[in-house]
């Protein structure tokens, strides 16, 4: 009897209601969890088992409504996906090309003439060797490293060769560029005038 007495107490105690706070779960917009209260003095005077009942009860109310909410709640982003790697660029002579230049090319020999007034040197004082062209520092920087090719030349490799931007000539203005030869200056004077490609490299 006591027992009885004791269930019937927990279960009034649960239907206490005077004080009401409502909580609206994300995924239920219409339904609300009720989270009943009841003043301390009415929760001392209840026997202990009521008192329990009571506790329990709001635990699970309030575990619900954070399982409700959590299951509800809107998924966190994926991580975007690395980007696609774009087409390596072009290479030449193991290195990667920066510009495309369309120049006039001449060519010159390592005649006195040719190198007035300080002889078959570079800019720097260094010999001419096969490879070095005069350029227009304003186009392309003293010391670039370049890819010149679509020429017709029995004194060049064949299809191209790699040349570094090392003098420099009062006649080479603008988008042109003068190319050395170690050939007599006739030979030389076979090259002519010519359109070239010149790749500039990294």
């Amino acid at each position: 009897m006591r027992m009885t007495t004791t269930l019937s107490i927990a279960a009034s105690a649960l239907l206490l209601l005077p004080n009401t706070v409502t909580a609206q779960t994300p995924s239920a917009p219409n339904k609300q969890v009720m989270l009943q209260a009841i003043s301390q003095k009415q929760f001392s005077a209840m026997p202990l088992l009521a008192q329990a009942m009571l506790l329990q009860h709001a635990a699970m109310q309030v575990r619900a409504a954070a399982e409700t909410a959590a299951a509800n709640a809107p998924a966190a982003p994926k991580a975007a996906p690395p980007a696609q790697a774009t087409a390596a660029s072009r290479t030449i002579a193991g290195r990667s090309v920066q510009e495309t230049l369309h120049l006039t090319a001449t060519a010159y020999a390592p005649t006195y003439q040719d190198n007035y007034p300080y002889g078959p040197v570079d800019y720097y004082g260094r010999p001419l060797v096969a490879g070095d062209i005069a350029v227009d520092p304003r186009v392309i920087p003293l010391g670039t490293l370049l890819w010149v090719t679509g020429y017709t030349s029995p004194d060049l490799p064949a299809g191209g060769f790699l040349a570094r931007a090392v003098d420099t000539g009062g006649a080479i203005q603008g988008n042109r560029i003068d190319i050395f030869i170690d050939r007599s200056e006739s030979e030389v004077s076979n090259f002519g005038v010519q359109q070239v490609t010149v790749y500039v490299l990294q």
